[in-house]
């Protein structure tokens, strides 16, 4: 941690992703292909320690992307325990 472990720690990301996927051939889909694939994303969270090592965490992120003329967006958000060690 940048500012110490005993700070709660607010935080941000955005990014932008690229690259080419290779699908999976089979009996459905016979035709080898490959695609170009594009992504943003951005979220945020939060870290908050409760003891020396122990601490919580909880942040939410939102992705969209393009694959082959298609659109997907996912947007998990998780939460959770955190031990150092």
């Amino acid at each position: 941690m940048p500012f110490g472990r005993d700070r709660i720690g607010p935080y941000g990301l955005v990014g932008f992703a690229a690259g080419v996927s290779h699908p999976n051939v089979n009996e459905m889909f016979p035709d080898p292909v490959t695609n170009d694939v594009r992504a943003m994303f951005f979220g945020g969270g939060i870290h908050v320690p409760l003891k020396e090592r122990v601490s919580l965490f909880a942040d939410g992120r939102m992705m969209i992307g393009a694959e082959a003329g298609e659109l997907l967006a996912v947007a998990p958000i998780r939460a959770g325990v955190a031990w150092s060690f």
